[in-house]
């Protein structure tokens, strides 16, 4: 078991054993590096909802604890839907769900969407 303080010892294990791997296999070692690349980014998050439905507050709270956020805005007269495929996507709906929201949660993995409530609205 790896514990916090060891993950800079751990990471440069694993740099070393996809070394080498690409020493025996090259293309292994370039998918085990690809890999590594992928464990190492940056998670991903949209924050999509309708017009005005992202709030500053949410995204100021997970821009806080997570480095890369993305606003998407859906239905939007003036722009195309935007491709919800973050790694995970937080789908504001207000008190009632839109067709606009629907349609949203059918393109998203189950296993990637967490669906937030805004219950701001008077």
């Amino acid at each position: 078991m790896v514990m916090v303080g060891d993950a800079g010892v751990a990471h440069a294990r694993w740099r070393h054993i996809v070394e080498d791997i690409g020493r025996f296999d090259a293309g292994a070692g370039r998918q085990a590096q690809r890999a590594l690349e992928r464990h190492d980014a940056p998670l991903r998050v949209q924050i999509a909802g309708r017009g005005g439905a992202v709030r500053p507050t949410l995204r100021a709270a997970v821009e806080a604890a997570v480095a890369r956020v993305e606003a998407a805005e859906l239905d939007s007269p003036d722009r195309p839907e935007p491709v919800l495929d973050a790694d995970v996507v937080l789908l504001v709906l207000a008190a009632r769900a839109h067709p606009a929201d629907l349609a949203a949660l059918l393109t998203v993995d189950a296993e990637r969407l967490v669906v937030v409530l805004d219950r701001t609205e008077g």
